[in-house]
């Protein structure tokens, strides 16, 4: 579930749970799904500046991952560790995106560049070029609806409209997590409809549609 908690921006949520799920898991023998959640862990540890345990948890799941050498498993991780660099404001982020592209084409996965794109827009939203940021999420989007990775979709929408509330755009903040609020609902996920209903009501009541925005704050309660 760490994807949908970072796509839906609830990380210090997501966080707790999967820091439980770490400490749990310590001694059972499931090595690659450890390393899958220690990855995302680094992502997580960085947001909320946790930089030891993003740095201890990136180092154990990058030492899995190389040693196994599976190309798919290589290029997610090391999409986690452009997003991880990303946060901390680190240039490296850069080669981590290389990497990951590499691995993802010789795993195949068609939606490989997507997932890099993503990546990429993802850390220009954080302080780069936000005309960049906003080109490779609309070029990940296209990606993801090609090759119906709904979850990409999802992900890469959020960050989007993300960019749009740093930027202050509230009109396409809204129009974003009015379709949000869609791929919610088509992939049956309660938490993202649940989050765009309430960045939904948001959007209309900073655009002073106070009749529309109470409506959403209803759904919201409903939902909850």
């Amino acid at each position: 579930l760490s994807a949908f908690w970072f796509g839906t921006m609830r990380v210090s949520s997501g966080w707790e749970l999967l820091a439980a799920a770490l400490d749990a898991s310590s001694g059972l023998d499931a090595p690659a799904e450890r390393a899958s959640a220690q990855a995302w862990a680094a992502v997580f540890a960085t947001m909320l500046h946790d930089l030891d345990a993003a740095g201890r948890h990136a180092e154990d799941a990058l030492a899995f991952e190389r040693e196994r050498g599976d190309p798919m498993r290589l290029g997610r991780a090391t999409l986690m560790m452009a997003l991880a660099a990303g946060y901390r404001n680190d240039g490296d982020w850069t080669r981590w995106i290389t990497e990951s592209r590499t691995h993802f084409a010789a795993a195949g996965l068609d939606s490989g560049t997507g997932h890099a794109a993503f990546a990429e827009g993802a850390v220009h939203v954080l302080g780069g070029d936000p005309t960049v940021a906003a080109e490779r999420l609309r070029t990940a989007i296209v990606e993801f609806r090609q090759n119906r990775d709904h979850l990409g979709q999802i992900l890469a929408v959020s960050r989007l409209g993300e960019l749009a509330w740093r930027t202050g755009d509230v009109e396409q903040f809204g129009a974003l997590h009015a379709e949000l609020l869609e791929l919610g609902r088509s992939g049956r996920s309660p938490g993202v409809t649940t989050g765009a209903t309430a960045r939904l009501a948001h959007a209309r009541l900073a655009a002073g549609d106070l009749v529309e925005a109470t409506s959403d704050t209803g759904d919201y309660v409903l939902l909850s």
